[in-house]
């Protein structure tokens, strides 16, 4: 745990995206072994308030993007899209028209 709060740090510093991957792990392991790791970091009581901090923040963060993603999902399935396999009726030339899947043509479209 701590070359993994060392290598926490330094992967803060230099802002990398594997960050996110250490965190996830980290709050697995702080997750699965709480006792332990208050325990080991005993001698560093900075270094576990940061680790129980950004534990935090990263449930956070976490389920707010969870969120604003089921969101996005309520969002396109909300917006009119037209189920796979349903048509509608275009105003073709005065004539009414069934349009098909989109791609496709409708029968009797072609010349």
């Amino acid at each position: 745990v701590p070359v993994l709060c060392t290598l926490k740090g330094i992967l803060q510093s230099s802002r990398s995206p594997l960050l996110k991957d250490l965190m996830r792990y980290l709050v697995d392991i702080f997750r699965s072994y709480k006792t332990e790791v208050k325990e080991l970091l005993a001698g560093d009581p900075t270094l576990l308030q940061e680790l129980e901090y950004d534990t935090r923040q990263f449930e956070k963060q976490r389920k707010e993007a969870a969120k604003q993603q089921q969101q996005q999902d309520q969002d396109l399935q909300g917006d009119g899209i037209e189920a796979e396999g349903e048509t509608s009726e275009i105003d073709v030339g005065g004539e009414m028209a069934a349009a098909a899947e989109p791609g496709e043509l409708p029968l009797g479209s072609i010349p």
